[in-house]
């Protein structure tokens, strides 16, 4: 396929979720002039009615896994923002622990733990930094294990006066634990010329119509295309980094149509995810780099990672909340540090669905049958990093002709235990606040891999046992950093939003 032509950026990012847009709002305010590459369109929060989700890619973008077990149904927005645009907004902070997990926990069979290459008190100027860009809306000091924190929030908790959180409270309460208002990027008062949350109802799975939500088109990416030095380029596909010597030159990609182009650039941020960054990698071969860039050690794919995410549902005989209440309303961080024989644990997190949600998920005779009466205690675990969890090219090929990644991943036996223990602990907190609970919390239907992806680019001082360095540097490459959730060492037991963009954050600050 010929080449329509060449254009020139001083700084190119791939990926416009959290990550990316994070990297681009703080390149442009150091001055540097920005081009952001998006596969999928831009789609202004105008242009949606309310309630209505947009596309996305769907399994087709993704290799059938050769695994049996642990196949990774992806939920991957197709629009300019990415997941930021549809989280469910969820913004905690990891735990000084997280950072160090080899240290603190020392070797597990058949895992590959590993000590990040900076520690909390590293990257806390950036969950700081992060908090006040995005508007996060928490609590200060409360749960068993409340991160250090060197400024408060930027805003107080959104209130959530709902008889589901009051039981919820009061069942912590006699059983010892510790519920909390979840940390939300969302806001709870009128915050830099945003409005607060109008409570719509729809959170999870849909943009926010009121810019009241922490989404990259409302914050990090508006600021930085206001600048005058972002420029977005929607609805191309980025398929490899022209690399020469020790640099990459240009990324080549098509557009919609299929056209091929190739955009030249002093310096490069790869943002795609766990999934798609280790696969523009391994297409950017060279000489120098013929097994793809980054993968001098073998390692480049490898240790993918997916939280462990069981929810069980508790029904009330009566209504117990509003469905225009927000999604994630309150944590409990008691089973973090998890309990034998899980390696680790977790948060445990009261979801509360709207009647659009529930319809979606199972029919309108079923919204209106559910609505208000159900509530899901959601568990949200940390897994072990795992050689055999990678992401690999594939030989089936994409409608441009390049190879389709294919995700290999099963869960180790300790992260099917942290499951087991989370499930349990929600079932035992929904009978306790009176609800019944009709599956066995054992057999949940589904422990995740739909979401939270992480590792596959490995951050780590050493050139043997990583793919970039500390400050997002890829190994043996002058100009190419990684700025998401692929570096993660370990995936830690948190939604990992939050601490994507303060990475992000650090990674974009450290760049020459």
């Amino acid at each position: 396929m010929a080449v329509a032509g060449r254009s020139e950026t001083d700084v190119c990012i791939i990926g416009s979720g959290p990550a990316g847009s994070m990297a681009a709002f703080e390149l442009t305010r150091r001055g540097r002039d920005v081009t952001v590459l998006e596969r999928g369109p831009y789609l202004a929060a105008s242009a949606l009615a309310l309630g209505e989700a947009p596309p996305q890619w769907g399994l087709a973008e993704i290799a059938p896994a050769a695994q049996a077990r642990g196949e990774v149904r992806p939920m991957m927005p197709a629009q300019v923002g990415g997941g930021g645009e549809i989280f469910g907004a969820a913004a905690h902070r990891f735990l000084p622990e997280d950072f160090r997990m080899a240290s603190a926990r020392g070797a597990v069979d058949a895992a590959q733990v590993a000590d990040w290459p900076f520690s909390y008190d590293d990257l806390e100027p950036f969950y700081a930094r992060a908090e006040a860009i995005i508007g996060v809306s928490g609590a200060d000091g409360v749960g068993r294990h409340p991160p250090p924190r060197s400024t408060p929030y930027p805003l107080p908790p959104l209130a959530c006066d709902e008889e589901a959180v009051r039981r919820l409270d009061g069942a912590c309460a006699r059983l010892g634990l510790h519920s909390i208002p979840t940390p939300l990027a969302i806001l709870s008062s009128e915050y830099r010329g945003r409005a607060p949350c109008a409570r719509c109802g729809f959170c999870v799975g849909f943009p926010c119509l009121y810019s009241s939500k922490g989404s990259p088109t409302a914050t990090t990416l508006r600021a930085a295309v206001d600048t005058g030095r972002c420029r977005i380029v929607a609805g191309v596909t980025a398929h490899r980094l022209l690399v020469d010597g020790t640099a990459a030159g240009a990324v080549e990609y098509s557009d919609e149509r299929g056209r091929k182009a190739e955009l030249g650039a002093r310096l490069f941020v790869l943002a795609c995810g766990a999934i798609f960054t280790p696969r523009l990698l391994l297409l950017s071969r060279s000489p120098r780099f013929p097994d793809g860039l980054g993968n001098h050690a073998g390692l480049l794919g490898r240790f993918f990672a997916s939280h462990i995410t069981p929810a069980v549902t508790g029904t009330f005989a009566e209504r117990v909340h509003r469905p225009n209440t927000h999604f994630v309303a309150r944590s409990i961080d008691d089973f973090y540090f998890g309990e034998p024989p899980a390696w680790k644990g977790g948060v445990v997190q009261l979801h509360l669905s709207g009647g659009v949600p529930l319809m979606l998920a199972g029919g309108a005779a079923t919204a209106r049958e559910r609505l208000g009466k159900q509530v899901n205690l959601y568990y949200c675990g940390d897994v072990l990093p795992q050689a055999h969890n990678r992401v690999v090219l594939a030989r089936t090929l994409d409608r441009f002709g390049y190879p389709l990644p294919r995700v290999e991943f099963e869960y180790h036996p300790l992260d099917l235990a942290s499951g087991r223990m989370g499930a349990r602990h929600a079932a035992r907190l929904l009978e306790e606040m009176g609800a019944s609970v009709a599956a066995d919390p054992a057999r949940v239907a589904s422990w995740g891999s739909g979401f939270h992806f992480s590792g596959t680019c490995r951050a780590g001082r050493d050139e043997a046992t990583s793919v970039v360095d500390a400050d997002g540097r890829v190994h043996g490459a002058d100009n190419v950093y990684v700025c998401d959730a692929s570096v993660f060492p370990t995936s830690g037991g948190f939604n990992p939003a939050l601490t994507v963009s303060a990475v992000a954050l650090r990674t974009a600050s450290r760049i020459p």
